[in-house]
């Protein structure tokens, strides 16, 4: 009994002493859950980046080996310029070669990012475009879809060139469509287009023939980007080569072998084989192979910035690019003749770097022609 009251007295007189000090009572207790709770709350989500963490890599799957390309250095290309220029990247040969090599490979999917703007309806979305096939969706490890259907082996099969189908996530979806089924809409990325100068009632009055690309939007004003002259299309074989693509090609051939070259035309030839050739202006590079290089590069960018362009090349339809050095200073020259012709003003100007018709280069001197040694130009495979 004697040890019972003593408890009652205890807690008695606690709180008496809690009731004496209310104020300080209520904020230990306070104190107490607080700290209670921060414990919880940090445990929680320490769990929850561990799960989200988990999953992320649930989805990329536990035993997927993820090979990337990447573009060497220049330091690393220093060396390698004297014999040519570099390639790099992953090829439909890499990918049989790990499958077949490689015990344990169960499955090689091929992907290629890219990011691009999606357009639909005035709405203008940043997105990574990947281009895959059916077999990404086993890989992946992807949530059930939404709607609709993953691709399928038809989606993919035929030519290659631009496909008609695409699977987009549930985020974009409801940003791009918001209430609509997005099943069976039409969406553009990174479309090209002509400018039409048209009268509010719609009539057509003029077609200036410049191609562009929509890169942003400014309010509901479209900000454009000029690719090049629509009617600046050649096609010697079915090829329909663009003056886009030959100036890309051209950039990244000069990027490649680390040349600064401002100007050059790119004019079809007829022959028994018809071929692209190559104006340039004489001093293209210090050193004596530069111009031959240069076309060497040109012609493998063209190959695979263009898809008919190699494939004439593969049937010997299409001839390899051929070198044209030009005095010093022609161009500059022959444009300031066309300017005065057009009695036009240089900001009026825009340089022709292909020529769609075969003879339009019939002006240009071409007693320095030559064409990429036999050793490094390109010729078609042989059956073995």
């Amino acid at each position: 009994m004697r040890s019972t009251h003593k408890i009652f007295d205890v807690v008695r007189l606690g709180l008496a002493s809690l009731l004496v000090h209310k104020g300080r009572s209520a904020l230990t207790a306070l104190g107490i859950l607080f700290g209670v709770w921060s414990v919880i709350a940090m445990l929680a989500i320490s769990e929850g980046a561990s799960q989200e963490a988990q999953q992320s890599l649930r989805e990329l799957g536990s035993t997927n080996i993820i090979v990337r390309s990447v573009k060497p250095s220049a330091e690393s290309g220093a060396n390698t310029q004297m014999r040519g220029a570099s390639k790099y990247g992953l090829t439909h040969k890499d990918i049989r070669c790990f499958s077949d090599n490689i015990p344990g490979v169960q499955k090689v999917v091929a992907i290629r990012k890219c990011d691009k703007y999606l357009l639909y309806a005035r709405k203008k979305e940043a997105v990574t475009v990947i281009a895959t096939g059916p077999e990404f969706m086993s890989v992946a490890g992807f949530a059930p879809m939404a709607s609709g259907r993953f691709l399928l082996p038809i989606d993919t099969s035929g030519k290659p060139g631009p496909k008609t189908s695409c699977v987009i996530t549930s985020k974009l979806a409801r940003k791009i469509f918001e209430y609509d089924d997005p099943l069976s809409k039409s969406v553009e990325i990174g479309g090209e287009y002509f400018i039409l100068l048209t009268t509010s009632a719609g009539f057509y009055r003029y077609h200036i023939g410049d191609q562009i690309r929509v890169v942003d939007f400014h309010g509901q004003a479209p900000v454009i980007e000029f690719l090049h002259k629509g009617q600046h299309v050649s096609s010697l074989a079915g090829e329909k080569l663009t003056e886009q693509q030959a100036l890309q090609a051209f950039e990244r051939a000069c990027r490649t072998l680390r040349l600064a070259v401002d100007l050059f035309v790119l004019a079809p030839q007829w022959a028994e084989a018809p071929f692209y050739r190559l104006h340039l202006p004489r001093r293209v590079s210090p050193q004596p192979d530069g111009a031959d290089r240069l076309a060497v590069e040109m012609d493998r960018q063209l190959r695979s910035a263009n898809i008919e362009y190699a494939s004439k090349q593969d049937s010997s339809r299409l001839g390899s690019l051929r070198v044209n050095l030009l005095p010093d200073g022609f161009l500059g020259e022959l444009e300031a003749r066309t300017m005065a012709r057009r009695r036009g003003r240089y900001e009026q100007y825009k340089h022709r770097y292909l020529y769609p018709q075969p003879g339009e280069d019939v002006e240009f001197p071409v007693g320095s022609t030559q064409s990429a040694p036999e050793a490094t130009r390109w010729a078609p495979p042989t059956q073995g």
